[in-house]
């Protein structure tokens, strides 16, 4: 009866090995994916900058009139 108890505790040692490995990999994905993530949105506010500015430029540009047109 002590062995089963001990292959008992031997399996679930194991088992709750298998899963700590198996959610350090999955936190290891996860991560990646958050990094991507706020990668590309740090692209997407410097292109919504860029385009704001571009944006004043053409609303704000005068152009010169010619005298002769005048």
């Amino acid at each position: 009866m002590a062995t089963g108890i001990n292959n008992l505790k031997e399996n679930l040692d194991e088992l709750s090995e298998i899963q700590i490995n198996e959610g350090k990999r999955q936190m290891s994905i996860s991560q990646k994916a958050i990094d991507t993530v706020e990668l590309f949105t740090q692209i997407e506010i410097y292109l919504l900058v860029f385009l704001a500015i571009v944006i004043q430029i053409i609303v704000m540009y005068n152009p010169k009139q010619n005298k002769s047109s005048l």
